[in-house]
């Protein structure tokens, strides 16, 4: 990754929010992956029908019920009372006791919506499941009617079913086909490929990716969204819910597939076309503490730079490059690097070199400025903020005369004014003199560049025959 390039980086993460212009610029790209899922589940909230909510309000007071109990204090009949219990059995509303459960119901564990609120709220610690009643609890309700319905299963109040009552809505299953993004290495969620397109590139899209070509991070995404919110978020990027769709994400549907895919480059002919990446930006700025850095973290992608707060930048580089000595031990930038005492209290590593060096060390700009030295770091490419100053007269005139030829049109109007415009900014910038060049020193050794001496003649002109008569008009 050359200095330009450093430089746009920078750019676009100041305007992404950084807090200041990076000392230290990490830049690596990865692969972006489409992973195509069979089936996501979501949690949509819904508002709890009366009916559940009079045969769950009836758990809470009786401490158990069959549905016989529901058909002799709600009159729903007993065709109806089964049905309530059954599906409130199913969607984990109501628990049966232990001593209740037979082979069949255990054998739906993990399959379809029979153990959709399991796995909504057995990854929640907080949410864990009470404990069974024993026996009945005194109630001052009376029944309707005697029943002939069954008095088993007997069912008690499961957690979910104390949410869901309390609340008055309850977690409706839905599930979705989706396209997601991510990168492998980390593992992070990017966004959702626009559904709309699915149809229309259906049969553009690559072949999946063998098994053996799968990261080992996309292999078990059913592990990673099945783990609780802020598990997931630390894991891959996602949260609660996935931004742009409704309901909380529960997880991969059991036994339903996924696909993996490589994104190519649109733009590219197909014989040619590379694959899409995305840039992981990390800066770093001094932190309050001696030679200590604060790494803020920050995407590349083709839609733009944003910062990325769920990337963790301790995830992805050594505990030693929190430390600027450690950092520029690990720097190789083809050339002695400067220490971390040279380091500003505006952010930039003071670094002495020689004329060629220097030049492009100060910008490309016409006024001098920090540059972003080239360097590397194993598999980054980094760009470290330096303040070149000359490392003798020499290297100060060779700046010096590269920033003037910078300023070809306003040496052709004024050239002794630009000559001394330059050397007060260089100055300024080193905040110091290193012998600089007169100005008729500096139009003598500019005389050998010949895109120069149209302005070198106008200046000679101009002093040689219109200043004395300008003087002269003057006085008149």
């Amino acid at each position: 990754m050359n200095a330009p390039s450093l430089n746009h980086i920078a750019a676009a993460i100041m305007q992404a929010g950084s807090s200041a212009w990076p000392t230290v610029l990490l830049v690596r790209e990865a692969p972006i992956y489409e992973v195509e899922f069979g089936a996501l589940e979501f949690a949509v909230e819904a508002k709890l029908p009366s009916c559940d909510w009079a045969a769950l309000a009836l758990a809470r007071a009786l401490g158990e019920i069959s549905p016989a109990d529901v058909d002799s204090y709600l009159g729903l009949g007993d065709v109806v009372s089964v049905g309530i219990v059954r599906r409130l059995l199913d969607e984990g509303l109501l628990t049966e006791r232990s001593d209740m459960n037979r082979p069949e119901r255990a054998s739906a564990a993990n399959s379809g919506s029979a153990n959709f609120f399991q796995r909504l709220f057995g990854r929640k610690p907080a949410e864990t499941d009470i404990d069974a009643p024993v026996g009945r609890l005194p109630t001052a309700a009376r029944t309707l009617r005697g029943s002939q319905g069954p008095v088993s299963p007997r069912c008690y109040l499961s957690a979910g079913g104390e949410l869901a009552l309390d609340r008055g809505v309850v977690a409706q299953r839905r599930e979705r086909v989706l396209r997601l993004q991510f990168i492998a290495e980390p593992l992070l969620f990017l966004g959702v490929e626009d559904e709309r397109k699915q149809t229309y590139v259906r049969h553009r899209r690559p072949v999946p990716l063998g098994p053996d070509r799968v990261p080992e991070p996309l292999r078990v995404l059913d592990t990673t969204l099945a783990l609780s919110a802020d598990e997931r978020l630390r894991a891959c990027g996602i949260g609660a819910s996935i931004p742009g769709l409704s309901g909380e994400l529960v997880g991969i549907v059991p036994g339903s597939q996924w696909e993996v895919r490589e994104i190519h480059e649109a733009r590219q002919q197909r014989p040619a076309r590379g694959t899409q990446c995305a840039q992981i930006i990390l800066s770093a700025v001094p932190g309050s503490a001696r030679d200590s850095l604060l790494w803020q973290t920050f995407l590349g992608l083709p839609n733009g730079t944003r910062a990325c707060a769920t990337l963790d930048a301790a995830r992805l580089v050594p505990e030693a490059w929190f430390g600027l000595p450690g950092l520029l031990a690990a720097l190789d930038a083809g050339m002695p690097l400067p220490a971390a005492k040279a380091l500003r209290r505006d952010g930039a590593l003071e670094l002495r070199c020689e004329g060629a060096l220097l030049a492009s060390l100060l910008g490309d700009a016409d006024e001098p400025d920090d540059a972003l030295l080239q360097a590397s770091a194993g598999q980054w490419s980094a760009g470290l903020r330096v303040h070149g100053k000359p490392a003798g007269i020499e290297a100060g005139r060779d700046a010096f005369f590269e920033f003037v030829r910078r300023h070809d049109a306003d040496l052709r109007n004024d050239f002794d004014g630009t000559c001394a415009r330059v050397a007060t900014s260089l100055i300024t910038y080193w905040e110091e003199n290193p012998g600089l060049p007169s100005i008729e020193d500096a139009a003598i050794n500019l005389w050998a560049d010949s895109r120069l001496r149209a302005a070198l003649c106008k200046r000679r002109l101009h002093r040689d025959l219109i200043a004395d008569y300008e003087q002269v008009e003057v006085v008149q």
